[in-house]
């Protein structure tokens, strides 16, 4: 929120999804200020075509998320949960960076430095298209298959 101003002056497309608790002060804040490259949701019921239309993917990090992001190819701006188990997520989300499938951008730091991270990368498609590249290695599109196979093994040859 603190960046709108300099979001809605972009041209890049966003589709900002709040939470119920922020929902009503950002669609106020979008509206007044006839903010036409926002789209404020309070929750997207269909994340399938949310992916289908992203560029970049900002979000948190657990492992249904990276999965689903892998299995799509899509490069990310990771923010992960601080709040999380054992750090969980941060973890989760270092392997992609490291990887350079994402970005990592604390919980801290977000309000200094998310915007611009988002603004460069969208505004650099070799760099989104080697991370899209580089997150699909990650995707693992017969997991299901190959853990029911491990599961028969081992109920064969216990």
């Amino acid at each position: 929120l603190a960046h709108i101003d300099k979001l809605a002056g972009q041209s890049v497309e966003i589709i900002w999804q709040t939470g119920t608790a922020f929902y009503h002060t950002a669609k106020t804040i979008i509206e007044d200020r006839n903010i036409l490259n926002i789209r404020v949701l309070e929750f997207i019921h269909e994340m399938d075509f949310a992916y289908a239309l992203a560029n970049l993917v900002v979000c948190r990090s657990g492992a249904i998320t990276l999965s689903e992001l892998s299995l799509l190819g899509k490069p990310a701006i990771l923010v992960p949960y601080p709040a999380a188990a054992e750090n969980h997520q941060a973890k989760n989300a270092q392997a992609y960076v490291d990887a350079g499938a994402s970005l990592l951008i604390t919980d801290a730091g977000a309000p200094e430095k998310l915007t611009d991270a988002m603004l460069d990368l969208v505004n650099d498609r070799n760099r989104l298209d080697s991370m899209s590249l580089k997150m699909a290695g990650f995707a693992k599109p017969n997991a299901v298959n190959e853990i029911a196979d491990e599961a028969l093994k081992l109920i064969q040859n216990p």
